[in-house]
């Protein structure tokens, strides 16, 4: 017979670690990243001990973001990998989320539903990770088509070996390359290049693993905020 396990959730533990990924982050702001049910911890415990701290909410799920709004967030909250059915985006504009965007053809369904002009939008540009995003063609297409109909647009990329021996500065020469002449806000750092590479936060910056006590830098001093006892 298996024996019962008990999970111990230390909200304290989530603040100290988001504090820490403040006083690295200087100046960005921050989007808490709660993908996966908070990586396990529980979404409405990490929500509740950060939401006096943090500048917006990041996360994959619809389900969990609509979860959000019910429960009355009013902060901004970014969907990571944007929407999956053109029947979500009423769902989207209702709620203000805020959608990352990495197709063509996600832009032209969001415009033909109607988007405000004032809900921002951000543009995944795949720099290396060469998992999803715009790369230098369709960056200038993106921008083409959301030109006068969506005011705010933030570029956001992942970088791929930031806790490895690549680094992330030659992502961030290939970044260069493509937006040359365009001046729009920035979305960079993870948890691990934001502990590693101050030159490469942004204006927002994505904190999540270390808000959970895990980072592959053994000299930081965060807080495990889990527990099981048996």
């Amino acid at each position: 017979m298996s024996r019962p396990i008990r999970a111990t959730i230390d909200l304290a533990a989530l603040r100290h670690n988001f504090g820490i990924a403040r006083r690295y982050a200087g100046a960005a702001r921050l989007w808490s990243v709660v993908k996966a049910n908070a990586y396990g911890h529980g979404l409405e415990h990490a929500v509740h001990a950060l939401a006096e701290l943090t500048d917006g909410f990041a996360l994959i799920e619809l389900e969990r973001a609509l979860q959000l709004r019910q429960a009355g967030l009013n902060l901004p909250i970014l969907m990571l990998e944007g929407y999956y059915a053109a029947d979500e985006l009423p769902l989207f504009i209702e709620h203000r989320l805020i959608p990352v965007l990495h197709r063509i053809d996600q832009i032209q369904l969001l415009l033909d539903a109607g988007w405000p002009a004032d809900l921002p939008v951000y543009l995944k540009l795949d720099t290396g990770m060469h998992r999803l995003g715009f790369d230098a063609a369709g960056l200038d297409a993106a921008k083409r088509l959301l030109a006068g109909k969506v005011t705010e647009q933030t570029l956001m990329t992942h970088f791929a070996d930031a806790d490895g021996p690549h680094g992330v500065d030659w992502q961030l020469d290939r970044l260069a390359a493509m937006m040359a002449g365009m001046d729009d806000p920035l979305s960079l750092a993870n948890s691990a290049a934001l502990l590693r590479y101050p030159h490469a936060i942004g204006d927002w910056a994505r904190p999540g693993i270390m808000l959970y006590g895990g980072s592959p830098f053994p000299q930081l001093k965060s807080a495990p905020a889990l527990e099981l006892q048996p």
